[in-house]
This record gives C-alpha cells, structure tokens and sequence, in this order.
C-alpha cells in the first residue's frame, strides 16, 4: 500500500498511474509482507510508549512491518526517520539523485 501510495504521488512526470504502480509492485515485490492483527494491536502500546503521534503512527506502521520481517525499509522519507530509529527499524535512506546515507 505504501509504495503505491508514494507512487502516484510523485511530481510528474515521474508519478505513475494506479495501474502501472500496481503493476511495478505485482512484478517486483511479490511477496508482501504484513502484520497480524494481534501484532498490530500490541504496536499501538507501543506507539505510546515511544511518544508517537499524527502521521509518525502510520510510519510507524510501515516500519514495524519491515522489523517483523528483519527487512530493511528503503525510504526517501528523511520526515520519519525518528520513527524508524526510535522503533529500532533497521532503514535506508535514499537521498536526491541517486544518493544512498
């Protein structure tokens, strides 16, 4: 869902319709991953703890999914890097043109 969200967003012209970035997904990443409801529902403690609010609980979310799986998370997001840190997500930030940090 992130992916597609982030993908038809984008400033044109590199923003893809809805059904060419569900194609990108379908063919490159065929095995999402996702969290169950209990591990879900033990996150939002969690979440409060860590002092998590507004848009860093989606974030969050993303990242939590990533730690469950020990998938790295690549982002261009700098926005929520304090949520995947404080969430001990293990990330890659991806930086304009190409950069990786």
């Amino acid at each position: 869902m992130e992916l597609l969200s982030v993908l038809t967003r984008l400033p044109p012209p590199q923003r893809l319709s809805p059904a060419a970035a569900l194609r990108l997904e379908v063919t490159n990443f065929p095995d999402s991953r996702f969290l169950s409801a209990t591990d879900t529902a033990d996150l939002l403690q969690e979440f409060v703890q860590a002092g998590l609010a507004g848009g860093a609980l989606y974030d969050g979310l993303v990242g939590a999914a990533a730690r469950e799986h020990k998938l790295p998370l690549i982002t261009c997001d700098r926005r929520a890097e304090p949520t995947y840190r404080v969430l001990g997500v293990t990330y890659e930030l991806l930086l304009p043109h190409g950069g990786a940090t």
